[in-house]
């Protein structure tokens, strides 16, 4: 059970992860699941990953079956030190998933609105505007989410809430819908 797959190949370690039970990773290990690089991301097992990235640092631009990159799923789960270890050792900050949602580590960060994981990411280069599937920019997300101080953050490095999403809404228009009006209007100034 401890290697068991999802249907788009995420162990189940990384199923109990990305459905909010993190604290079932230590159950996983004492029956015998050995994470792997992806897995430590997730869980946010630091020496683990640098481990493995020690032994292959290829891994750094590597995807798990699912489609995630290793920084991208430690900044998704909030491990900034993670995050900030694995870039100090080549991650590259805009890589998308590879997979049909292909999103960057800033996207993820926006998404979970954790603000100093967008901090980090857009100091280091970051890109505002990055575009995930459906035409999504990291301010869709913000405006959606009502993360002003994110919507803030990504103005002062350049987003352009003028962009639209494959369904041609903008970030106001996201902001509106999901009752942020005053979001809303900065958006639209």
């Amino acid at each position: 059970m401890v290697r068991a797959k999802g249907p788009d190949g995420a162990s189940a370690v990384l199923l109990a992860v990305y459905c909010g039970h993190p604290e079932m990773v230590p159950l996983f290990v004492e029956h015998g699941a050995r994470l792997d690089f992806f897995e430590s991301c997730a869980a946010g097992d630091r020496g683990r990953a640098l481990g493995l990235l020690e032994i292959d640092p290829s891994l750094i631009r590597q995807f798990a079956a699912d489609g995630y990159h290793g920084l991208g799923l430690a900044v998704f789960f909030g491990h900034l030190e993670l995050a900030e270890a694995l870039l100090a050792r080549g991650a590259d900050i805009n890589a998308a998933s590879a997979n049909p949602q292909k999103l960057a580590a800033i996207h993820a960060a926006a998404a979970r609105s954790n603000v100093s994981m967008v901090r980090m990411l857009l100091a280091r280069g970051a890109k505002a505007d990055a575009v995930q599937a459906g035409g999504f920019t990291p301010l869709h997300a913000a405006a959606f989410h009502g993360s002003r101080e994110i919507v803030e953050l990504l103005f002062s490095h350049g987003a352009d809430p003028a962009i639209r999403s494959a369904d041609g809404k903008t970030a106001a228009d996201l902001a509106a819908e999901r009752g942020h009006r005053d979001l809303a209007q900065q958006l639209r100034r």
